[in-house]
């Protein structure tokens, strides 16, 4: 079944203040996932599809056409990625510190931690010291009921 969602998503990166951005989108509840879509701007402002899959230990971002990339949270394993920006493509490791998710009604909460390592060369290998990048973000997820 498919319904039309509000997604507001909070972002804090260590040091900075926190920013939140609210879409519209629907959600999809198949084979025990959660599959959240959107469009998200780019800094150009041009509008990108975007997947949030969601399960019960670990979520996914998936932004298609030519920004973002396969962003996996989960705790369990340290995940390489490239990640694609308007402004040329990084090579990461993410690691997510804590991700919980919670439910009341028809709203669903996602609370994750992760720290991003860019990459330098293609053979580097996944520093747990080494933490370029530290986020949190709080996702809400709200049945829109216009």
């Amino acid at each position: 079944m498919r319904e039309n969602v509000i997604i507001s998503l909070t972002s804090k990166e260590e040091g900075a203040k926190a920013e939140t951005y609210t879409y519209y989108g629907y959600r999809q509840y198949k084979n025990g996932k959660h599959f959240v879509l959107y469009q998200e701007p780019d800094a150009e402002g041009v509008l990108h599809d975007t997947v949030i899959r969601v399960e019960e230990k670990m979520a996914a971002v998936l932004r298609h056409e030519k920004v973002g990339g396969h962003m996996v949270f989960d705790p369990s394993h340290v995940q390489r990625v490239k990640y694609y920006t308007q402004y040329g493509d990084m090579d990461l490791f993410l690691t997510t510190t804590m991700y919980r998710k919670d439910e009341e009604g028809d709203d669903m909460f996602l609370n994750i931690d992760y720290a991003l390592q860019v990459l330098m060369s293609e053979d580097e290998a996944p520093d747990p010291e080494k933490k370029d990048i530290v986020r949190s973000i709080q996702i809400v997820i709200k049945k829109d009921h216009q």
